[in-house]
């Protein structure tokens, strides 16, 4: 379309009885419409910001639906990619979420980690130096005083706030770790979420970290009591490694379930939209 044509769109869009073709034909022009859409709501044009606002989000919502389809369907019969994932359901609830900035953050939590390792430290020496630069020097750690915020699952708001939850929080604690080589794997205990030294059985008594509770790290029986008192009681598989895509399902569940205790219903809905595209385009390798 021409600048004039797209114009002479958005000039209609307080035309009611012109609107529903209006819109229908913005939304079909895409990311082409936005600017023109942006100048109206920058303007504050009063008689089409309302419009503007709700076709922006239109399209951006179906520009990402596309966006989530394709991924999930390079992926098919393979492990999702969790760094990737996790960006693309942070877009969920902020879709213009900088993602080379907050990579760079995570850049700089490994450039860190890896400055403080020495070339005498054992592999679970290496996790204690992560602990120290992740939870101590930046402060990440757990949200004990709101808990139940929808922005704890998003790692942009994790890394802009330095709070969240066990799953978030040991997302980045995954990503410092693969950038620099050291042996961590999730593992999702019911109610809780953590991580396992995985760099050869024997080398420690403590082989798992809490990122939520500023990186404590845990023996085995610990682990298991701390499994009890939350009422799951206790199964071996509970500790035991999980795979990139479990977390990501994971994520996606307490998604769903923050929105829900929020009563975010438009999200809500959008979060079913999701897993309904989830199911149809993406085959687990065990599912192939």
């Amino acid at each position: 379309m021409s600048d004039s044509e797209l114009q002479a769109l958005i000039d209609l869009l307080d035309d009611e009885q012109v609107y529903s073709d209006v819109r229908q034909r913005l939304l079909e022009y895409g990311n082409n419409a936005i600017p023109y859409l942006e100048n109206v709501v920058e303007e504050r044009d009063e008689d089409r910001i309302g419009q503007a606002t709700l076709i922006l989000r239109e399209i951006h919502q179906q520009e990402f639906e596309s966006k989530w389809i394709n991924t999930l369907q390079r992926y098919q019969g393979r492990e999702l990619d969790l760094e990737e994932m996790t960006w693309l359901i942070a877009r969920i609830g902020y879709p213009a979420v900088d993602v080379d900035f907050y990579t760079g953050k995570i850049d700089e939590l490994a450039k860190h980690t890896e400055q403080r390792i020495q070339p005498t430290d054992s592999e679970i020496d290496k996790v204690r130096r992560l602990v120290g630069v992740v939870s101590n020097t930046f402060g990440y750690t757990g949200n004990t005083a709101d808990y139940y915020e929808v922005d704890n699952i998003f790692l942009n708001r994790l890394l802009d706030r330095k709070v969240g939850l066990p799953i978030s929080l040991s997302v980045l604690y995954l990503l410092v770790a693969r950038r620099v080589d050291i042996p961590l794997a999730g593992v999702g205990i019911p109610g809780h979420f953590m991580l396992k030294f995985t760099g050869g059985a024997g080398e420690t008594s403590e082989p798992y970290v809490d990122p939520f509770y500023a990186g404590r790290m845990l023996g085995r029986a610990a682990v298991q009591r701390f499994c009890i008192r939350t009422g799951a009681g206790f199964r071996e598989y509970y500790l035991e490694p999980v795979t990139d895509t479990d977390i990501v399902e994971r994520m996606l569940r307490i998604m769903v379930m923050r929105f829900t205790r929020a009563e975010k219903n438009s999200q809500l809905r959008r979060m079913h939209t999701l897993l309904r595209l989830y199911s149809e385009h993406y085959k687990k390798p065990e599912d192939e």
